[in-house]
Order: structure tokens, then sequence, then C-alpha cells
């Protein structure tokens, strides 16, 4: 892609939720505005469509959003510009934020809002040229009154959806809900906003939604799909397992596997950019090591060099000291910290590699 911003929606996009199935969106009574489920449901959909074309139509065409048109000349880029470029793609998820947060809903289901009000949480969130948001909002299909070039403290907006009434109320319930779950600080992460997730409505206790192996393999590409459901498969029903994601703007998600029986951590499967890293804690290899010298010399190679050296001494105290193992006669030591870690695999490979951590999985039988 030609601009950061557009690698930063394709990953937005990627994370944003699939269109739920008839009836399997469940939405405590306390969010439902005054509509029955089902037209409730209609609004939901609605508003996840009009996000997702929001998103595909950055990543396509950034410049007719006024977008940051900073050129991806890096991979994997930490640049300034490449944050300057997701601070001006946030704009998109949170102009909808801010009117969710700040409006009312009417008898008439439109939504009102003060212009001191909208103007003190653009602030929060750092949100620029928001009249120019709110006239891009009007592009797909939002009617909003109340300002002119500017919003201004005494200005009272009024924003309608004439095509789905109850795109309104469902917006400004799953704003609410987000920031109950940020204890009222929308500065935080608001993941399950951007990602329209409908799971934090089941309750009007709303809690963080429980992610998924499905929430993190929507974030990856298409090979590493392949490599996650690989080692999914081989320990994800005999371990506990827990999924977080860091940050979309580079697309950072962790899944840790941690034994049942043992309690220790099996495998964490991180995610970033398009990066996926596997780390196997391979606490026994040495009781399987004729399984690990059959492997492709290339994998040998890396069991061998991928990770320093442990110097416990120099080290924690609390650490249990490194990985100890002896291959064609030579002794290791490797480093808990990254041993056994393994970066854009190919599937043969990770078909190979799963078979030691099966080994470590008879031990949580």
């Amino acid at each position: 892609m030609k601009y950061y911003v557009q690698q930063i929606a394709s990953y937005y996009l990627r994370n944003l939720v699939p269109e739920p199935e008839a009836g399997s969106v469940t939405v405590d009574r306390d969010f439902l505005q005054g509509f029955d489920i089902e037209e409730f449901r209609d609004g939901y959909l609605t508003l996840l469509r009009l996000v997702r074309s929001m998103y595909t139509d950055v990543m396509n065409e950034p410049g007719a959003f006024g977008m940051p048109l900073m050129e991806a000349v890096e991979e994997n880029s930490k640049s300034t510009n490449y944050t300057k470029s997701h601070d001006g793609f946030k704009r998109i998820p949170h102009i909808l934020l801010i009117l969710g947060v700040a409006g009312k809903i009417t008898a008439n289901m439109t939504l009102t809002v003060s212009g001191g009000d909208l103007i003190t949480v653009a602030k929060s969130v750092k949100l620029v040229k928001m009249p120019e948001m709110l006239n891009k909002l009007k592009d797909y299909g939002f009617e909003i009154t109340g300002f002119t070039k500017q919003v201004k403290e005494g200005d009272a907006l009024t924003v309608s959806y004439p095509d789905c009434r109850a795109v309104l109320p469902v917006l400004k319930s799953m704003a609410d809900a987000q920031s109950i779950i940020a204890k009222g600080d929308i500065r935080r992460n608001n993941a399950y906003f951007y990602m329209m997730m409908p799971d934090i409505l089941k309750s009007s206790k709303v809690k963080e939604p429980v992610l998924t192996f499905g929430d993190m393999y929507r974030a990856l590409n298409d090979n590493n799909r392949e490599i996650a459901v690989i080692f999914n498969e081989c320990i994800g029903n005999k371990a506990k397992v827990k999924f977080r994601t860091i940050d979309f703007m580079r697309n950072r998600w962790h899944g840790v596997y941690t034994g049942i029986k043992s309690k220790q951590v099996l495998c964490t499967i991180k995610n970033e950019h398009d990066d996926l890293s596997v780390k196997m804690n391979l606490e026994h290899i040495g009781t399987y090591m004729d399984t690990v010298m059959a492997l492709p010399e290339g994998l040998q190679k890396e069991i061998r060099e991928n990770a320093w050296n442990c110097n416990q001494s120099q080290c924690n105290p609390k650490c249990a000291g490194g990985f100890k193992f002896e291959m064609d006669g030579e002794k290791y030591s490797k480093c808990r910290g990254g041993a056994f870690t393994f970066t854009n695999i190919a599937p043969d490979d990770a078909e190979h590699l799963k078979l030691l951590l099966e080994h470590e999985m008879k031990r949580e039988v």
C-alpha cells in the first residue's frame, strides 16, 4: 500500500467483527433504548456496515477523508510518520464514539449534543478537524445540523439517520458500554468499539468481553492464519487460553496457552503488523531429542541459535534458569525469554514443530 494510513485502515478492517448470524446478537434491556430486539439488531447491523464502509473507503481513498498521506517507506514501521498516520485514521471511529458519549437520544430517535460537550469529549481523544469529520458522516447517510464552519460552545447539534431510526440509539449504547469498560476515560484503548463488538451490550453490568482465537484469527494475514490454526488445534482444547489485543495500529495480538495441570505457559503466539511468532516452552526437550534431531536442519539450527545463552547470575533471581539440553554432544542453556521462538514460519515447518509441543502436552493429561 502506498500510504501508512492505508495499512492501518486494513488492520482495523480485519479486526472488525463479522456480520452476526440472524438472532445471535444478545442485548440487555438497559441498552435497547426502547426498541424491540429485532429492530435493535437491524440498527446494529446497519451501523456495523457503515463502519466497515468507512474503514474500507479510507483504505482505498485516504485523501478523500483528509488523512495524512505519509508514504509507506518502511515495513513494520515505528516511525513518527506512522504514529501520525494512526492519529489521522482514528478520526473515523472517534467521531462516532464522541457523538455517542456526549449525545442524548430524543423521543424521535435523533441524537442531540451541545457544542460544548462535544468539544470537551473531542479534546479528550485528541480529535482534530471535527467539522470536517461531521460533514464526512453526511456522505454515509447521517443528517447533522446545528453548526456551521466550526463547532462552538453554544451550538446545539442534532444528528439523525433517516434510513434506519435504530442506528443512533445503537451508537449511543455502544459508546456508553465502551465508556463503562474504560471507567469513564475514553482516552484508553477503545478496542471493543473500534471492533463494533456487540458482546459489550450483553449485560447491564458491562464487562470486557472474553476475546477468542477467532478474534485473533481475523487479524492475521492468510499465511499466518494457517500457522495459528495448526498450533491452536494442537493445544487449544488442552490448555487454558487467553487472547488479548494490545493495539490495532500495529495489529498486535497475543495468545497465551497455559497447561491446566502444570500451570506453566506452554506456548505463546504473538502477532505484530504481519509478523507472527510462535514461542514454545520446551521444558522437557531432552526427553524427546530423537524427535528434535529428526527435524529439518534449518529448524535444528534455529533451536541452537535463536536465543541467547542463559546468564542467570545477572538476571531476575526468581527466574528458574535456562532451558537445558544437549544436541550433537554440545550442551546448551538457553534463556527462557527467547528460546524456541520461531517467526513467520512456513506451514510445513509448523507441522514439524507442533510435534515438539505434543510431547510437552503428554504431561498435561
